[in-house]
């Protein structure tokens, strides 16, 4: 930590380093799978990377049907508001 703190605070070098760190964190989390479970490469890469690409599908999908509702919440809130909303005021 004390090799590598240094370099994330130099403003373009931490993107460099976080990116590397991270392909390393993939290699030894691929070597891990490999040699616990006697898978081939292959087969250790889409142990880890199938799950955290379904996750992130199904993430995009809830936000995709979070963005409809709250769209079609507002839709409904201006249709309420240009029918009976200000029109129906007294003096309007």
């Amino acid at each position: 930590m004390a090799i590598i703190y240094p370099l994330i605070l130099i403003p373009f070098l931490n993107i460099v380093v976080l990116v590397g760190l991270l392909i390393y964190c993939f290699y030894l989390t691929t070597m891990l799978i490999k040699a616990y479970f006697g898978f081939s490469t292959i087969r250790a890469v889409l142990a880890w990377l199938l799950p955290a690409i379904l996750f992130l599908i199904l993430a995009i999908i809830l936000i995709i049907i979070i963005i409809v509702l709250i769209g079609a919440s507002f839709a409904a809130l201006l249709s309420s508001a240009s029918s009976g909303g200000l029109a129906s005021l007294p003096f309007s």
